[in-house]
């Protein structure tokens, strides 16, 4: 997938990263959940999609994707620095 894929999928999911193939992968799945299972509208995903994509990107900059090597500390990182830049 390349980034064009992924903005087409995602139209306002900007970052100043191109998020890599395989977080690109992981975001669409992510949307398909937002939209068929919490039943969001694409305004929200949009958004949701646009923060949630961050922490993979600098958690996952050259290794595939696997939530499972997340930590809670690496998510309150995340969101610590989150609220810093806000």
């Amino acid at each position: 997938m390349n980034h064009i894929t992924l903005h087409q999928a995602v139209p306002s999911a900007r970052s100043s990263a191109v998020p890599t193939d395989h977080i690109a992968e992981e975001l669409r799945f992510y949307d398909a959940h937002l939209r068929d299972v919490r039943g969001l509208a694409a305004g929200t995903r949009e958004d949701y999609i646009r923060v949630a994509g961050l922490l993979p990107q600098q958690k996952f900059v050259e290794c595939p994707v696997v939530i499972a090597k997340l930590r809670p500390d690496d998510v309150r990182r995340f969101l610590a620095s989150q609220l810093d830049a806000h």
